[in-house]
Formats: structure tokens, sequence, C-alpha cells
């Protein structure tokens, strides 16, 4: 099989693991350690509502107030959501509590000091967030510009010194700095280069990460797509799983590097129950994952535990995303079939396939022009090989310019397309969500001329990099965008299309 690879930027930019412009938050969020969380939670602050609680909770080291919210939804399953909450204020409340909360059979506790929050179905936790202390929420700044020099001018005995300022003084100043404002002098904070890239951070870091154990289960899944073994192993000597969508030529086996696709979804199983959690974030994300035993003196306090002196296994994983709000659902189970539901249930059921979609495809990278096509759909017929469909990749368009042909190879598509449509077979061509930025491309210069594209901190439109060259993405959160977008594929929009042509998107 061929591989395709875009012109420019090089490869190496594709296969770089975690050499990215993410680097520094991720060396952040991986040196911290276990322990007793800065975040606590402030009781007088906590609001009951028929389905869900919201609650305050503090970083103790920089008075930062987040905003906690969990939700009990239908078919066994929680929301957490934690959000920067604004206005700052200073640290004041109750403390010392925790509260516990029924959902349906199952149940939450929620510890004040540290913040944690415990999740149980029969009385057994099988989730617990924070429980490491490792959640880390950075909220957004504003930069603020180094003071000018003052002149310096020399005392009587000579040495120099800023005006109105006693050398002594300004010793003690530099160490009474506050902390924050130390870190914020680390390099990478507020921009990053990564050999000619340039990531700018106009409102600072703001990266989030928190920690997920799952008491009692010694294996988790998922997390796809990674060359690696179904149950997923520790990270504690390699990169961390990373979750980035990359098209990677000769990737590498039994490795967490990322691949093609990223569902931000783990399970863990073990003989009694299964349970999850969806990871709701779309930004770049890693997740350690480590093994531990359970804390069986924090659980007898609030629940029941297994008896006796058997050390009970537990899995924990630390998941921190370049941007974004901590928001994660959490799946009780308690059977797997019950977890695949609840998950369905969140981001919508797999839509039943047309019958052709189920049989055998042909397709390569890349078909030379339509005399191609029809000798391979010819020869398939010669040697008794049954198929239905045959996919067409970028190169049959104009200059990788989608849902266009190429003039001089695919020069009457109609004709290619019912030439396969008389044997009952279908024809797929590719359309990848970017598009050139040329003028003179149809669908590009549309979209251009409605204001449709992702934009950069500047309001310009963003400019990326893929199989055409220098290209520009539809931004397709917006519901005009994708109503719009979905218009292109159109039979009386596409060009060359014809009924029996369908699409790889």
């Amino acid at each position: 099989m061929e591989i395709k690879t875009p012109e420019s930027p090089p490869q190496d930019i594709l296969n770089s693991r975690n050499q990215t412009c993410g680097a520094t938050k991720n060396k952040r969020h991986r040196s911290m350690t276990a322990g007793q969380s800065p975040y606590i939670v402030l009781m007088d602050s906590i609001k009951i509502n028929p389905s869900s609680i919201e609650l305050h909770i503090v970083n103790t080291e920089n008075n930062v107030r987040l905003l906690l919210q969990l939700y009990g939804l239908e078919q066994n399953t929680a929301r957490l959501k934690i959000n920067e909450l604004d206005p700052i204020k200073q640290l004041i409340g109750k403390t010392d509590k925790s509260i516990t909360i029924g959902l349906d059979q199952n149940k939450a506790v929620i510890s004040s000091r540290p913040f944690r929050i415990d999740f149980f179905t029969d009385d057994e936790p099988v989730v617990s967030i924070n429980a490491q202390g490792l959640l880390k929420f950075e909220h957004y700044r504003t930069k603020q510009e180094a003071p000018a020099e003052p002149a310096k001018e020399e005392n009587q005995d000579g040495d120099e010194h800023k005006d109105g300022e006693n050398p002594e003084e300004g010793e003690k100043k530099e160490e009474e700095k506050p902390e924050e404002q130390k870190k914020e002098e680390e390099p990478g904070l507020w921009e990053e280069t990564y050999k000619s890239f340039h990531d700018s951070k106009p409102h600072g870091p703001s990266s989030v990460g928190i920690d997920v154990g799952f008491p009692g289960f010694e294996h988790v899944y998922g997390i796809p797509e990674h060359a690696e073994s179904l149950a997923l192993k520790t990270t504690k000597d390699t990169d961390p799983y990373r979750l980035f969508n990359l098209d990677v030529f000769e990737y590498e086996l039994y490795n967490p590097m990322a691949l093609y696709g990223s569902v931000p979804v783990m399970l863990a199983h073990n003989e009694k129950k299964t349970v999850g959690i969806f990871w709701q974030n779309a930004a770049e994300t890693w997740i350690d994952i480590s093994s531990n035993v359970a804390d069986k003196n924090f659980f007898s306090k609030v629940g029941e535990w297994i008896k006796g002196n058997t050390e009970a296994p537990q899995t924990d994983t630390h998941w921190f995303s370049e941007s974004g709000v901590i928001d994660i659902f959490i799946m009780l189970g308690p059977k797997p079939r019950d977890v695949f539901k609840q998950y369905a249930v969140l981001t919508g059921t797999t839509q039943l396939p047309p019958l052709f979609a189920i049989s055998y495809h042909q397709c390569r990278w890349n078909y030379n022009d339509q005399e191609d096509v029809k000798n391979v759909d010819a020869n398939f017929d010669k040697h008794d090989i049954p198929y239905d469909v045959i996919w067409l990749d970028i190169e049959h368009t104009d200059g990788k310019r989608y849902f266009t042909w190429d003039k001089d190879r695919f020069s009457n598509p109609e004709d290619m397309i019912n030439n396969v449509a008389t044997k009952g077979r279908k024809m797929v061509t590719i359309v990848d969500p970017h598009l050139k930025r040329d003028d003179s491309f149809g669908v590009y210069a549309d979209a251009k001329s409605k204001d449709l594209m992702v934009k950069n901190k500047d309001d310009g439109e963003y400019e990326g990099w893929c199989w055409p060259g220098s290209s520009s993405w539809p931004d397709f959160t917006n519901p005009e965008v994708r109503k719009w977008w979905a218009s292109k594929f159109l039979v009386s929009e596409y060009t060359g299309s014809t009924p029996n042509l369908h699409v790889w998107n």
C-alpha cells in the first residue's frame, strides 16, 4: 500500500510525538507529584438543584476560584464540569466537610479538604477524581509588561543602584516576589517556537488537567487510536498516550504516539463491573497511566470496601489538555453493554449503513486516470472477484481542490461513474475538511466571501498546511457553516457527480 504524505512541512513534524509547541505544558503537568491537592471546596458555596449541584473550589496557592458542577444524568451516568469562576475573590468559607449525593442506586462523595470526588456503585468505589491531587487549571490572565528600568546613579561609595532604592531592599523584594509571578517567568508560558512554527498565547497558558482513578480495577482500555495492546500499559517509563489526529507514515508499534483518530473514552473492567469516562475536550490531550493500590483507609470511611487484608488494585490515570475546561462524563455501567449504551446516549448511535457499504471495497492511493479505473474494474470481473465500491483518493482532484476533478486525467467523471454503476457498483471520492487558499477555487472563494473560516487570535483567517499546501478550515462549530458545507455535496453543486457517487469524508 502506498501512503500519501504532504509536500510540506516535512514528515518529521507529523512524526514528532511530544516535541510540539505544547511540550512545556506537557512537562508542567507531568512534573506534578501525587500528594495533597492545593484545591479545596468552599462548603458554604454549595447550591443544590433538582438534578445537579454547584459549588466553588479554590486554589489555596493563588486564590483562583473555580466553579464545579455535578449533574446526575439518565442511564446511570454523571457529568462533572470545572471551569474558571469570574471574578476571582479571596479565600473564604467553610472547608472541613464532605457531602454525599445520591445518583439513582449509586452515590458520589465530595470531600472538601483537599478536594476530591468518589463515585460508588453498590457501596464500592469505582471512580475517584483528584484522589492524587493532580488538578491543575491554568486560568486566563493578562501579561504584565515589565516596568521600565529606573536610571542608575552612583552613590558616594561608587556603587550603582536604582533611584530611590536601597540595594538590600531590592534583594528582599526579589525574595518576596509572588509565586504566580515567578511561574510566569518560566519559558514557554506566553509563546513557544518549534522549528519554524511559532505559537503565541495572548491569554497565557491555559491547559487543564486532573487525575482519574479506578479503584478495584487492574486494567483500562480505550482512548483510540494507538498501535498498542488492547489493555493499555503504564506510561511510567514512556511518553504519555497522546490524543491528536495525525496521518503518520510508518508509525511505530506498541507506542503511545498519536494516530489517525482521537477518542477520549476510557473503560475500566474487571470480573464484576465495567465503568468508563468520556473526557469531553477537543484540544490536544495526553493521558498518563500507572498501577497503584486502592486506599482502603479512605474508602472505609465513606462506604463498604473489601473486607480483610487483601490489597485491592487501582489504576490511576492523569488527563491533561492543551486548553478548554474540565468536562468529564462518568459512565457507571455496571456491565460492558451498559457502558456502551451510556456512551451512545451521549454522542449518538451509529447510523445503519447502506447494504453496499458492508461488502468489499477497492481503494488505493492512487488511480492514474479514468483508463486506470476502467482496467481495475474490468480485471475484478476477469478474475471473478466480487466488489461493490471503488474509491478515489486525493489525486483525482484538480490540484487537491476538493469537489473538483483533474481535467486531463478525469475529463469525463460522469461517464466513469456511470460505467461502474452499470454493474451495480458505486464510486467514492475523498473530500477533506480543509480548503486550498486559492481565490480561483470556487468553494474556497465562497467560504471566504461568507466569512465561514476558522479565525486566528487576531480575528484573521487561520492558515495551516495540509495536502494542498497553504489551507484554511471551515468553522464547523457554526451551524450555518455545517449547513453550507452539506450543500456542497449536492449533485447540483458537486460538478461531475451523480447519485451513484458517495463521499469519503
